[in-house]
């Protein structure tokens, strides 16, 4: 079985808005369900 995730497509350079989705290939299925946003602390050990 394949796994894709939605990943954010962009960002536009104006406002810094996204710009939509796409559907990313995730090869270790749905084992990441963390959000990843671009003003987020990285999680600390992991």
């Amino acid at each position: 079985m394949y796994a894709y995730e939605r990943v954010p497509a962009g960002y536009t350079k104006r406002l810094g808005l996204q710009r939509g989705w796409v559907y990313e290939y995730a090869p270790g299925g749905r084992a990441r369900r963390t959000l990843k946003w671009p003003w987020s602390r990285p999680a600390s050990g992991g």
